[in-house]
């Protein structure tokens, strides 16, 4: 067995983070044995979001491909729109998950519904940036999202 099985998204976000910063390959064999890990069923539930970000992020750096990590992009984005967990992102956070999972080339249907409800919210359009329409804005196109009411907001 490897070590890899015993990983939590932490330290699951933090390796692959790592991986991609020295340019390993998507298909190396440690990103593949994360890649299992990070698909088994309820890893990431009770996960800071924060951590999820991160490891969207890291997924996005290391160039990997939707199909394989399909079951893993799911898991994450399950266990970070549940509604605490979404509610506790900033904005920044918001744009850069929903930014990696475009950069990634995942489409999540839950992830962008859940995450358009999220900036639709007054609290959360009243501390909004540029910057961060910017980002919003690419990943929804990117991920080809036709939600009108939140374009107009």
């Amino acid at each position: 067995g490897h070590i890899v099985e015993t990983f939590f998204a932490a330290e699951i976000a933090q390796s692959l983070a790592a991986l991609g910063r020295l340019g390993v390959p998507a298909d190396d064999d440690l990103v593949e044995a994360l890649s299992v890990r990070a698909a088994t069923e309820g890893i990431f539930k009770g996960t800071d979001a924060r951590n999820l970000v991160e490891l969207v992020q890291g997924l996005a750096t290391l160039g990997v491909t939707p199909a394989k990590w399909a079951p893993a992009l799911d898991q994450i984005a399950q266990a970070v729109t549940v509604q605490a967990q979404l509610y506790s992102l900033n904005q920044d956070d918001v744009a850069d998950l929903l930014e990696a999972y475009g950069k990634v080339g995942y489409r999540s249907e839950w992830l962008l519904v859940r995450s358009a409800a999220r900036i639709m919210t007054p609290v959360f359009l009243a501390r909004i940036a540029p910057r961060h329409v910017a980002k919003i804005v690419t990943a929804l196109a990117t991920a080809h999202f036709r939600d009108t009411a939140l374009l107009d907001t």
